[in-house]
């Protein structure tokens, strides 16, 4: 110790010794030599940082492409098994057909990223072409996507390299599935003329950035899109890629499911704007220090002075740093190691508005996410507040996380929280409202199936306009039939033969019961078309329902079906159109009989519930699958080959009630079991909202939308 105290002494004289400006000078190179050092580390460790950054980015990225390619290429995939599946109840394919031509035009509207598809024969000629009707003759067998499948007897999804259409011309890249008899025969394919326009379109809608390329490849490394690249880099498979590229600026990421992959090439990062704009700053700072430094040194004469500038121009520095950090593309802040607010920038309370008077330093974290909270700063998505609280606050204090919140403005930002080695913690908020409206863009393809259920309701209102004319044209002829064919069965023109008179009510019942199925196809069409009208009053529901229990009661009693009545509570008056309520429950205790065997019951039971009279008409018959119960309630519709066996009938009974009741503010129900009968129960207002117990006309087209089976 001693010896230690010696040497120190010595040194601080010798240092004394030397004259001041020297000593300065001496003084500042180690300075400044120390500066440069940790500078550099500062450097390299943001240059890391950027790195893994920018990887991180370009992997997200690339995942994310590769999902869109995977969800684009299953839907292709899907397609092309559905409607080789459809063709292959339509072997041979010899010719063009209208059949195959619709329902390749069909699914070519839901698939954006398919310029084409084509139906080809076994010998590999085009039969149906997506592009004319009917195609060209050409021949595919040369090609792989034929050949493949042809020479295994089918492969499935066969996913092919990028070739040039006969067509037009174009760069494409061809995915085909094979049409296969029962046995296995080979019999076509069908091939889907895939567009690498529209994935290098969505990887860079813009036109992409100058110095980074997206590829869309094969396992096997053949390019099927990418982004700038032409039909013939395509084709040569040498597109003029970035000369820079290296693993290090390469993301990678595996289409699942399919023998594909995107490849991401980024920008090196020492030539990002960030860290070029870091770098500027940085020697702007290291600058600044060292004509400070290099001041104080040749200020030896008037120390005070220097030191003045000195403190100046560190406020010059830390101003300049501030306005850095204000200047920044991201919201900022700086927690200390008690987590209480030390800096921040406008962005980051631009973010959080409601709060804004409220980011000053000195705030916890957990004060500001509590206020942020109460005030609604953050999007409504959360069902308990508690728990999204001690959620946000564990992520914070992991300082490792990344979450994506919505704000009440309907903007969303993604939250990089790290922790620094003082216990410190830096936030970093980005924007990326503009990433989830991409996302949103992808579920776009439900635009077209909602063109497609347009076209079919047009489809249907015309069908609909085609049934009630053709109905109102039978029914002249059919009751001149009946009233005839009723002449000869009464001999009123004197008598006739006994034969005569079996033949007349034959035709007689046959008319009527012709007559009956034009009447329910007739009040379906009007239904559908929007022309019913309800003649309101007050109806005795309980008369209205056993009128037509005695109308069913004879077949019911040939039938050796026992029909009863059950009520629990006194049976009111309601506001319907009896004719229509008659017809109902005609319809639906007919019904019932119809699919009760011998030795069954049907019950028809009411019930007063809330401001609703409720109906059930139970029966013990065979009864219907859960899942058959939709199909039950379409028009023309039967429930098993077993019902259209053994009972005949339109199948429009269930679907016409079903109408009426909801056209009179009613709820239609149906709940039945195989072997277990069905239950059919509809409830009708005792009087519609806003009005009296008074008559009127009622339209379809006063209840809202107009009638859907």
């Amino acid at each position: 110790m001693p010896q230690l105290r010696s040497l120190g002494a010595w040194f601080g004289r010798r240092i004394h010794a030397i004259p001041l400006a020297r000593r300065l000078v001496l003084l500042t190179t180690i300075f400044l030599a120390a500066v440069y050092a940790g500078d550099a580390a500062i450097v390299i460790h943001h240059y890391r940082g950027l790195v893994a950054h920018e990887r991180e980015t370009r992997d997200a990225k690339a995942q994310l492409l590769a999902e869109h390619a995977g969800r684009a290429l299953a839907a292709i995939d899907l397609s092309l098994e559905i409607i080789a599946e459809r063709l292959k109840h339509r072997l041979p394919l010899d010719k063009p057909t209208v059949f195959t031509q619709l329902l390749l035009d069909k699914y070519l509207k839901k698939l954006p990223e398919v310029r084409a598809l084509a139906v080809a024969d076994a010998k590999g000629q085009i039969v149906n072409d997506t592009q004319s009707f009917p195609p060209p003759h050409f021949n595919i067998a040369d090609r792989a996507h034929f050949a493949e499948q042809k020479k295994w007897r089918g492969v499935g999804l066969y996913f092919g390299k990028i070739e040039i259409s006969r067509v037009d011309g174009k760069a494409f890249f061809p995915m085909s599935y094979p049409i296969l008899d029962d046995y296995g025969n080979f019999d076509g394919v069908v091939t889907a003329v895939a567009e690498p326009a529209y994935f290098s379109g969505f990887y860079a809608p813009d036109g992409g950035e100058q110095d980074a390329f997206t590829l869309l490849e094969r396992d096997d490394g053949a390019i099927l899109a990418g982004t700038g690249l032409s039909d013939r880099e395509l084709t040569d498979g040498r597109p003029k890629l970035p000369r820079y590229r290296d693993k290090s600026d390469t993301s990678v990421a595996a289409v699942r499911g399919f023998p594909a992959k995107i490849v991401l090439i980024g920008r090196p990062t020492a030539m990002t704007p960030e860290f070029i704009t870091f770098v500027a700053m940085d020697a702007g700072l290291l600058a600044v220090m060292t004509i400070i430094a290099w001041l104080l040194a040749t200020a030896a004469a008037n120390e005070a002075a220097a030191v003045v500038r000195e403190a100046e121009a560190r406020q010059t520095a830390e101003a300049r740093l501030l306005g850095a950090i204000e200047s920044a593309p991201a919201a900022f802040a700086l927690f200390d190691k008690d987590d209480r607010l030390t800096l921040s920038n406008a962005l980051y309370a631009s973010f959080f508005a409601p709060i804004k008077d409220l980011i000053v330093p000195g705030r916890t974290f957990a004060e500001l996410a509590k206020a942020a909270l109460a005030r609604g700063a953050y999007a409504n998505h959360h069902a308990d507040d508690d728990t999204f609280l001690q959620w946000r606050l564990a992520q914070h204090r992991a300082g490792v996380g990344e979450p994506i919140i919505q704000l009440r403005d309907g903007r969303w930002i993604l939250v990089r929280e790290r922790r620094t080695k003082q216990g410190d913690i830096v936030l970093f908020c980005s924007d990326i409202t503009l990433l989830k409206e991409r996302e949103a863009e992808l579920r776009q393809s439900e635009l077209a199936e909602k063109r497609a259920r347009e076209q079919a309701e047009q489809a249907n209102r015309a069908k609909t306009d085609f049934l009630a004319s053709m109905s109102h044209e039978l029914r002249t002829p059919l009751n001149a039939i009946i009233g005839f064919s009723e002449m000869i069965e009464r001999a009123v023109k004197g008598p006739v033969p006994e034969t005569y008179r079996e033949y007349g009510q034959l035709v007689r019942t046959s008319g009527e019961h012709l007559l009956s199925i034009i009447n329910d196809i007739l009040d379906i069409a009007k239904l559908n078309a929007g022309k019913t009208e309800l003649q309101l009053e007050s109806v005795d529901a309980a008369r209205i329902i056993g009128e037509a229990v005695a109308i069913v009661s004879e077949r019911a009693a040939g039938a050796r079906v026992k029909i009863t009545t059950a009520s629990a509570t006194a049976c009111p008056e309601i506001e319907a159109d009896p004719l229509r309520l008659r017809q109902v429950m005609l319809n639906l205790i007919t019904n019932a009989v119809k699919f009760t065997p011998a030795g069954g019951e049907v019950e028809v039971s009411t019930a007063v519930v809330g401001d609703a009279l409720r109906i059930a008409v139970r029966d013990t018959g065979m009864g219907m699958a859960p899942e058959d119960i939709p199909h039950a309630l379409e028009p023309f519709a039967q429930v098993g080959a077993h019902h259209t066996r053994h009972h005949e009938g339109t199948g429009l009974g269930l679907p016409i009630s079903k109408t009426l009741v909801e056209l009179h503010g009613g709820r239609f129900e149906v709940a039945s079991a195989l072997g277990l009968g069905t239950t059919v129960t509809i409830s009708l207002p005792l009087r519609r909202p806003g009005k009296a117990a008074s008559g009127g006309i009622l339209s379809d087209a006063a209840v809202g939308a107009p009638f859907r089976t």
